[in-house]
């Protein structure tokens, strides 16, 4: 299709940088990826700080939490919880990077 068959407007623009290969000039918008980024490697890091903290209280106080998950289930699951939500901001931070 030529660039002048499409419609005026966006239809028209789009039919003209998608015909040269040196026209596609789309923005990347690098500094809010990296903006992204970086807001979430520090949740990432939070979470991981609250992880060690959890362990560390658990190793102190109730080692059992740190040999079996059914355990902490049964109880609290606050470290099941913990593990889904950094699983979860994982998961998007890699589709994100």
């Amino acid at each position: 299709m030529q660039v002048t068959d499409a419609p005026h407007g966006y239809p028209m623009l789009a039919r003209f940088i998608s015909s040269h290969e040196d026209g596609y000039i789309f923005r990347e918008f690098r500094y809010l990826q990296s903006r992204t980024l970086l807001h979430m490697q520090d949740e990432l890091r939070a979470l991981e700080v609250q992880l060690h903290r959890m362990d560390q209280f658990d190793a102190k106080h109730r080692a059992t939490f740190l040999k079996t998950r059914e355990v902490d289930d049964d109880r609290l699951g606050a470290r099941g919880r913990l593990m889904e939500e950094i699983a979860e901001k994982l998961k998007k931070y890699g589709m994100a990077a």
